[in-house]
């Protein structure tokens, strides 16, 4: 076990190396996009919140219909949830020996296998900040335009945005298994 990870247990990965993962350019861009989108999160609704009627939609149905309202304050849920997942995945990602892989992890791959899979998580901090900021961006404007609607195409719309980490993932490994069968 590692003297600079504390754990009360030990778990079968923790004979996996315990390496630094530099960022590089891409890294830095997709912690920035994140950390964007998610100040994005926070700063429209804060904005617009004191022009907003007490009650707003706060649940739609998959037709993008709403069909549950809530006080104006519950528009703050959405950046604190969001805040709290991506802290969650940002912290999670500097302990990549923690993570599940298809592949055994040896000194030889592992700054490869965990430098793919923190930018997973990077990535994956992006979506839910995108879609975050997105529901929140509908729910606002169909409450101003009194629509209460998100309109119809936007719930599939982020259902496969939300999509998008787990097929990239399967792709990126499955290339990876057809370039080793080489």
């Amino acid at each position: 076990m590692s003297k600079d990870r504390p754990f009360l247990f030990k778990l079968p990965c923790m004979k996996r190396p315990v390496i630094a993962i530099d960022l590089d350019k891409w890294d830095i861009l997709m912690e920035t996009t994140a950390w964007t989108f998610l100040i994005l999160l926070w700063i429209y609704p804060l904005q617009l919140y004191a022009s907003l009627p007490e009650q707003i939609p706060t649940h739609f149905g998959f037709n993008g219909n709403a069909d549950d309202y809530g006080h104006k304050q519950s528009i703050l849920l959405l950046p604190i949830i969001a805040t709290v997942i991506n802290i969650g995945m940002s912290v999670l990602s500097h302990y990549p020996e923690l993570f599940n892989y298809q592949n055994k992890i040896t000194p030889e791959n592992a700054e490869q296998q965990y430098r793919f899979a923190t930018r997973i998580i990077r990535f994956s901090r992006i979506v839910v900040s995108c879609v975050f900021f997105l529901i929140v961006y509908r729910i606002l404007a169909s409450t101003q335009s009194g629509e209460n609607s998100l309109g119809t195409p936007f719930t599939p719309w982020i259902l496969g945005i939300g999509m998008i980490p787990a097929v990239l993932t399967v792709v990126m490994w499955w290339r990876g298994q057809n370039k080793t069968s080489e």
